[in-house]
């Protein structure tokens, strides 16, 4: 929770930085907010589409879901 606010505040900041979103993405992955984590996967993949740890993270978050489903 104290991360998520933390990273939240950040990106208050620093609004253009794939970074942030993607480490976000994670907090929330691990708090098992998945719709959150893929929504700032993908928004740190609107800044940098090539940004590879967000792309895998987004593919790995899909997979899970898929085989949960």
């Amino acid at each position: 929770e104290q991360a998520i606010e933390m990273m939240s505040y950040l990106i208050s900041i620093y609004p253009d930085s794939e970074f942030h979103y993607y480490y976000l993405g994670t907090l929330f992955q691990k708090s098992e907010n998945f719709d959150a984590a893929k929504s700032n996967f993908n928004k740190a993949l609107e800044i940098n589409p090539e940004y590879e740890a967000a792309k895998q993270a987004l593919v790995k978050l899909n997979k899970a879901e898929i085989l949960t489903n």
